[in-house]
């Protein structure tokens, strides 16, 4: 993970710049860290299901297995979509930033 270094004059405005920079950030991480634990059990469910389905094709507990995969890829979708939208949310505030 990269470090933030910046220097902000003392006025208020600037302030606000960085509040919002900082709570964007700190979205931006915690969808990123979310989104990469739902892709690892994206892929432990798959392999999970693969197995089972390999070895009880008939299963009735298959339409569940499934069900539950594609919802997990769901959440892994949106949470990327959420990811992307914080992570330009947290480039536009680090833009609005004066420059020395």
């Amino acid at each position: 993970m990269g470090v933030v270094s910046f220097s902000v004059p003392e006025e208020r405005r600037n302030a606000e710049h960085v509040r919002a920079l900082l709570a964007a950030q700190t979205i931006y991480e915690q969808l990123r860290a979310a989104r990469r634990t739902f892709v690892n059990l994206l892929a432990v469910a798959g392999g999970v299901l693969w197995i089972a389905l390999a070895r009880w094709p008939a299963s009735p507990l298959r339409s569940v297995g499934l069900v539950v995969w594609f919802a997990t890829l769901g959440v892994v979708v949106a949470t990327g979509a959420l990811e992307l939208f914080w992570r330009r949310r947290r480039d536009l505030a680090a833009a609005a930033l004066p420059r020395r």
